[in-house]
């Protein structure tokens, strides 16, 4: 049932008490007249990287990369990344379950999202001292409790149980034929190796002291977890497969391709799976030498849109070192099905030749708007780290920090400045209490505005809401109001509308440009 004050979008049930219609989601703005979409890369902070390794001998001595999550709880900002200590090159690579990489979940601290601390939380023991910064997974000792890749952390203050409040889903190595009897020989042959990532989950009360979900993977299958979100009141789980575990739906083989599991309560996870996102054109090649999804997507849960970013792998039949990542944008209306809105467009391109950022970069669940500004953080991942004979080359992991102005991933535009452009979203239904609209617009004045209109579902405008009623649009600004002549700022209640926003011939001017409507 709805909330007391809720918004519907569209026909997909979901509901929520703010609803963003991004301009590149074409599910709520399905409907365009000459209009095109111009997506906007990343402004990278000066200060990159904001996260850096600590000293050599500790517990991210080596690496700290954003295989995790950043949540603003409680006025601050929370992260949960991965740490990797220095090794020696005797140490790198034994015949160990992950490659000889020893890896922890650790945490960290901001007020600004900027400048970060690491506290001392005195809860794991690392070579011989608990003084560090790594959270604790109990039982200790157990298999399970080990994160041997990528931490999902979702903060989750509506469960009755306080203990489970936070939820954690990992990637843990396990032996294959302990617990994944099913296609193992054909495994073992292709990775060379026995033993296979898969998810693991636990919760927790203040997300450092964690205890096991079950005492067995939460998904049994070769499969490494890297996003995790609660969706239209559903757990969802997606990250990375490849065959043989999964396959293109003609049943051909593949590399990298992004899964789906979903859960009601966080503990029992569906069997089967969605195929959520493969690259566009992608055809059937070897693992690591084509076009591949690489390790799913971080997510972003807007309410009723699911906003993602993903690792671009462009692979080579060469030696992992030459591969590269930049990292694109892809939406989901439905927490199963993601699309990419201008296929292979790099929101966060990795770094020139010399900089920190020049190998591969690795996305995570880390989103935040602030200030007018939506803040991303992201990592860099040096794949050489896995190459025996590059040893002493790979870059050290660390966090930097992606920015755009509030939401402002992508706009509209007229394509033909001198003619009419005009784009309706998708119906909207307010029920209870007062919602009203808001505009993310920039490069419009009061010789050039926009009008917004209420429409029915033939087009039809609501009385007292059409275009002539309109107060033009004409301030940019990341949340400006529509009102209506004769009207307050109020939308209709109880009664699915759409919204039309009428574009200016403003051709000698530049364009308006138009990236979302909101809500409230």
């Amino acid at each position: 049932m709805p909330t007391k004050s809720s918004i519907e979008i569209g026909k997909s049930g979901v509901v929520s008490d703010e609803a963003v219609l991004f301009s590149f989601d074409d599910y709520c703005i399905p409907e365009r007249y000459n209009l095109k979409l111009t997506m906007k890369q990343a402004r990278k902070h000066p200060d990159n990287p904001v996260l850096k390794p600590g000293a050599p001998g500790g517990p991210d001595g080596w690496s700290a990369t954003i295989y995790g999550t950043v949540l603003w709880v409680d006025g601050k900002f929370r992260m949960w990344y991965m740490a990797e200590p220095k090794l020696r090159q005797q140490d790198l690579f034994p015949p160990h379950k992950n490659a000889g990489r020893i890896v922890h979940v650790a945490h960290a601290e901001s007020d600004d999202g900027i400048h970060w601390e690491k506290p001392n939380l005195g809860l794991v023991n690392f070579r011989g001292s608990k003084d560090n910064n790594l959270v604790l997974i109990e039982p200790e000792g157990h298999p399970l409790s080990v994160c041997d890749d990528y931490s999902c952390v979702l903060h989750d203050p509506e469960d009755p149980d306080p203990n489970r409040r936070y939820k954690m889903a990992y990637i843990v190595f396990l032996k294959g034929k302990e617990y994944f009897q099913e296609k193992r020989g054909e495994i073992e042959k292709k990775l060379g190796s026995n033993y296979y990532p898969t998810m693991a989950c636990a919760t927790s009360r203040d997300g450092l002291r964690w205890k096991l979900a079950q005492d067995t993977p939460a998904i049994k299958e070769c499969f490494e977890v890297a996003g995790l979100y609660k969706f239209n009141n559903k757990y969802y789980v997606e990250g990375q497969q490849l065959s043989p575990w999964v396959w293109l739906p003609d049943g051909s083989y593949c590399g990298r391709v992004m899964v789906t599991f979903e859960s009601k309560d966080f503990l029992t996870w569906s069997q089967a799976k969605t195929l959520s996102f493969v690259r566009p054109n992608y055809e059937s090649a070897p693992a690591s030498t084509g076009e591949e999804v690489h390790m799913g997507a971080g997510i972003w849960n807007r309410g009723n849109v699911l906003v993602g970013i993903y690792g671009q792998w462009h692979g080579c039949k060469r030696p992992y070192e030459q591969v590269r990542i930049d990292l694109g944008l892809i939406v989901s209306n439905d927490g199963l099905h993601f699309r990419e809105p201008v296929p292979n467009f790099a929101l966060v391109p990795y770094g020139q030749y010399g900089e920190w950022d020049s190998i591969s970069l690795a996305q995570g669940h880390a989103f935040k708007n602030m200030d007018g500004r939506t803040y991303i953080w992201y990592g860099q991942w040096d794949l050489r780290v896995w190459d025996p004979k590059a040893f002493g080359k790979a870059a050290l992991g660390a966090i930097g920090l992606a920015i755009w102005r509030q939401d402002c991933f992508g706009y509209l535009s007229a394509k033909y400045g001198d003619g009419s452009a005009h784009l309706l979203t998708c119906p909207v239904k307010v029920t209870g209490g007062k919602a009203q609209l808001f505009l993310n617009v920039e490069d419009v004045s009061e010789q050039f505005p926009l009008l917004v209109a209420l429409v029915d579902d033939l087009g039809m405008p609501f009385q007292g809401y059409s275009q002539m009623d309109c107060l033009p649009i004409a301030e940019e600004g990341v949340s400006v109001q529509t009102r209506w002549r004769g009207k307050n700022a109020s939308l209709p209640k109880d009664t699915p509308f759409r919204v039309k926003i009428i574009f200016p011939k403003c051709e000698e001017m530049g364009d308006s440009k138009f990236y979302a409507v909101y809500v409230r």
